[in-house]
């Protein structure tokens, strides 16, 4: 009974046996399939490959006193070479013959020297100290191209195992960022670009946080206000901004942060010295893809010079006109055809005028006695650039005649040719009476003179 129970046992035992080694094989074959469906259907590049040789290289180098693996490699580019065919690619996925451009996976393994080129032994060689560093993990950006020789940027990924005989099956991953890549460094250019436009502008340049503090100012902004750049970015608009401008240049921004068009404000400034800065200001506010706003970029152009002329100008047109229309002569300006563009109130009131708009567009010949005359003089004027002390009778609105001394001078284009003529007249028809009157009681008292002298 005894042995017949021990049999039965050891039959229970080897069923079990059994039965659990089924068990594993079945689990074990399931863990491989999976891992096959991952490997077959990963969308991310994977490579396979046998690392063994390259491990025992590492530990070779290491036992023979490398410790700067990285200094090594780079000092001795050949043995890179060498380290490199040490690897063997074992098999790779769908993915990695769709990023390549290969027909089959035989086609790829056999051109592996074409899709690593020279100078991804950069990469490689991160790899490399990783190993001998003896870290889990590597992750590094390397170079890489397609069979038909399209350059690919990639980011190559491998997990290490903890011991040696494993690293006969390593899986590498390869992403490509070619894209990605592309469009930083079309971006980074643009940013290039950007930042030379901003730093050499003419102009003043500043970009504001939302808050107002300068957060990158140019040479010329600089200038203009005489700060340093340090000393600016830890200033607020409002700091160097003139008090009675603070409220005009908030609404600025207000209708900005609106959506509202602005157009270009004249502001004043306060630089370092406490003096007045005058410029014309322009912002544009810069957000984010989702609409948000981020800051603001600012021009500054300095207008304290054209501000200064423009003052001068305005005095000098100041004086100018008092003097035009406090002058007690005639003054007028027309064009070569006699057309008056400008008169002044004496010359108005001499033709018998209300005013100085009524007496504009008319023409000058019009006012002489004799028209043709007129056309003479202009001529003569056109070719003789001046007339002087001429006498010449008007005829006044109300028809009245008036004797005036008229002098006029050209205005000239750089051919020669007569575009204005300024001139003024003055009044003399009292002094022509006046004459006349003296003459005529001179010829009186003559005659009478001559009636009473006695004829022998």
């Amino acid at each position: 009974m005894i042995g017949f129970g021990l049999l039965s046992v050891v039959v229970v035992v080897l069923l079990f046996a059994d039965f659990y080694r089924k068990r594993a094989g079945e689990s074990l074959k399931a863990a491989r399939d999976r891992y096959e469906s991952m490997f077959r259907n990963n969308a991310v590049a994977l490579f396979e490959e046998d690392c063994l040789a390259l491990k025992a290289e590492v530990e070779r180098l290491k036992g023979q006193g490398v410790t700067d693996m990285m200094g090594y490699l780079n000092a001795n580019p050949g043995h890179v070479r060498e380290m490199a065919g040490m690897l063997t690619i074992l098999d790779v996925n769908p993915a990695a013959l769709h990023l390549y451009g290969a027909d089959s996976k035989e086609d790829l393994l056999e051109s592996c020297g074409r899709i690593f080129p020279p100078d991804s032994l950069d990469g490689f060689k991160q790899v490399v100290a990783a190993i001998a560093d003896g870290r889990p993990h590597v992750e590094c950006e390397t170079v890489s191209q397609k069979l038909a020789g399209q350059r690919l940027y990639v980011i190559l990924s491998a997990t290490f195992p903890p011991s040696r005989e494993e690293f006969s099956s390593i899986l590498i991953s390869v992403v490509d960022i070619t894209e990605r890549k592309r469009s930083l460094e079309v971006l980074h250019r643009s940013e290039e670009r950007f930042r030379n436009v901003f730093d050499n502008a003419a102009s003043g340049m500043a970009l504001v946080d939302l808050r107002g503090r300068y957060i990158r100012v140019n040479e010329e902004f600089q200038r203009m206000l005489g700060y340093t750049a340090n000393e600016l970015e830890w200033k607020n608009w409002q700091e160097v901004t003139h008090p009675e401008d603070i409220s005009l240049t908030k609404r600025m921004i207000i209708s900005l942060i609106a959506g509202q068009r602005v157009q270009p404000l004249e502001k004043r400034y306060v630089n370092k010295k406490g003096q007045t800065v005058w410029a014309l200001l322009n912002i544009a506010l810069i957000q984010s893809e989702s609409r948000k706003p981020l800051y603001y970029i600012t021009q500054v152009q300095d207008i304290s010079r054209m501000k200064e002329e423009q003052e001068q100008l305005r005095e000098k047109d100041e004086r100018y006109r008092q003097i035009f229309e406090a002058d007690l002569s005639g003054f007028y300006i027309a064009r070569p055809a006699g057309e008056l563009v400008m008169c002044n109130k004496v010359f108005s009131d001499l033709v018998g005028f209300s005013c100085i708009e009524e007496t504009i567009g008319m023409n000058l010949c019009r006012f002489f006695k004799e028209p043709d005359l007129c056309l003479r003089l202009l001529h003569d004027l056109a070719d003789k650039k001046k007339l002087e002390h001429v006498e010449v009778e008007f005829i006044r609105r109300d028809g009245a005649v008036l004797h005036v001394h008229l002098n006029g001078v050209g205005r000239f284009d750089s051919r020669g040719e007569l575009i204005e003529v300024l001139g003024y007249l003055m009044d003399i028809t009292r002094q022509k009476n006046l004459e006349a009157r003296l003459l005529h009681a001179g010829r009186a008292a003559s005659t009478a003179a001559a009636g009473g002298v006695e004829v022998i």
